[in-house]
């Protein structure tokens, strides 16, 4: 007697309206909770398509939340790199990038859907400050926060 095979329909979901949890965890860090759980994007128009829907939203909460002068990662992904392009890098990158090029380069760890997007100590890239800085991209209150924080800075040296 012939077997009949089931085989299971993978399909490509367009429809973001509510997202996963690792899926929210893309949108404001870059990485899923976790890597094997799933649930994160098939690709970047995914992940962008999300964005449209869920990034006003997340923008007010991580206003609300985080220093001024950093944005999520959904927003560097879907409007300041493809806009702006990326934020540059330190000379301490490069040296890294040289010595662990799976690590370091594109496709590594620091890599999120082709972006290179870092906060670490040292600083691999200009901090998101500069970065919207340079471009003209605080929000008048933003700025006043950050001339706020630096005058604050310079009083505690």
């Amino acid at each position: 007697m012939p077997r009949i095979s089931r085989k299971t329909k993978r399909f490509h979901r367009s429809d973001f309206t509510i997202l996963s949890k690792s899926q929210e965890a893309v949108l404001r860090f870059g990485r899923p909770y976790f890597h094997t759980a799933g649930g994160s994007f098939a690709s970047i128009e995914d992940l962008a398509a999300a964005w449209e829907i869920h990034g006003e939203r997340i923008l007010v909460e991580w206003s609300e939340s985080h220093e001024p002068g950093t944005r999520p990662f959904g927003w560097w992904a879907c409007e300041g790199v493809p806009e702006f392009g990326p934020r540059t890098t330190t000379p301490r990158y490069e040296e890294l990038l040289r010595q662990y090029p799976r690590v370091y380069g594109p496709g590594g760890d620091w890599h999120h859907f082709g972006i290179l997007h870092t906060n670490t100590t040292p600083p691999f890239q200009e901090s998101e400050a500069e970065y919207l800085e340079r471009h003209c991209l605080p929000s008048f209150d933003e700025r006043a926060e950050l001339r706020a924080r630096e005058e604050q800075n310079a009083f505690d040296l």
